[in-house]
């Protein structure tokens, strides 16, 4: 163990805190020693890995249950969309290795083909005429259409009508919306009311905030400075809100991504379809 690591275990026990006596105590320096016991200053080994690793390890975990889902729905995802969900959720750059590298570290947890004869086959099985003849095959099975003249139409229509335009449910709507009888308080029941008080919307700060798409270091940043400056004793507390908070923005991240491209599709099909036209 370090000398200053030493040194802040010392003062975890110590009942008064000396940093200048300390420091001389365990031979560290005074100034390292109050920003490390302070929380404003990391141990090496401990930025390395928190900052120089593109994601941390239950940002890793949340992505590896996205991977699996992915994979259960029968679309499991390739390197290259790998790579686009980590640089989503860590909001930075990734290197072209990084997917391959984080796949051979969590095989058998993605527990998924890779780079086999499988995915040769559904890469040559991804053509667009074959989905779009299975998928009009589809469409005439499931959506049952028949064919009916204006009299089959009229009868079906007409005793449809009779068994719900009765006088009892034409009563039972103007009772429901508070006409018939006169009613307001029926309406005016299922409003909610706003309970907030005038005087928490007038004193919103600016520290109040939510953070906007934030990243999992600004998160982390705001859990350490609240921490800071509640009990000493939240160790335990502040790491699991951490790694919660972690999986919280990740998960959105993949579900912001995921969203965008469902939308990019509407997009493309809609277009499609008018140039069809």
């Amino acid at each position: 163990m370090a000398a200053i690591d030493k040194a802040l275990e010392f003062l975890k026990t110590s009942g008064s805190i000396n940093y200048a006596a300390t420091a001389k105590k365990f031979e560290c320096d005074e100034t390292t020693l109050r920003r490390r016991h302070q929380g404003k200053q990391r141990a090496r080994r401990d930025a390395d890995s928190l900052y120089k690793s593109r994601l941390s390890k239950q940002q890793e975990q949340d992505l590896i249950t996205y991977i699996r889902k992915l994979s259960l729905r029968g679309i499991p995802p390739t390197l290259s969309m790998i790579r686009n969900f980590a640089q989503d959720i860590a909001k930075i750059e990734v290197g072209k290795n990084w997917p391959y590298s984080f796949v051979q570290r969590h095989r058998n947890e993605i527990d998924c083909t890779w780079f086999d004869g499988f995915d040769i086959a559904r890469r040559r099985a991804d053509n667009a005429s074959r989905y779009r003849v299975y998928f009009d095959l589809w469409t005439s099975k499931t959506q049952g259409l028949t064919g009916l003249s204006k009299r089959e139409f009229w009868v079906l229509f007409w005793g449809a009508l009779e068994a719900s335009f009765t006088p009892e449910n034409i009563a039972s709507g103007w009772r429901r919306t508070g006409l018939k009888p006169f009613d307001p308080d029926v309406v005016l029941s299922q409003v909610s009311k706003n309970t907030d008080d005038d005087s928490d919307v007038e004193s919103g700060l600016d520290d109040s905030i939510a953070l906007q798409e934030p990243t999992a270091r600004e998160l982390r940043r705001l859990v350490d400075h609240v921490v800071k400056q509640s009990s000493v004793s939240s160790d335990t507390g502040a790491r699991k809100l951490k790694r919660t908070l972690e999986s919280l923005q990740a998960e959105v991240e993949l579900l912001r991504h995921e969203n965008q491209g469902l939308r990019e599709t509407i997009i493309r099909e809609k277009q499609r379809r008018q140039r069809g036209v």
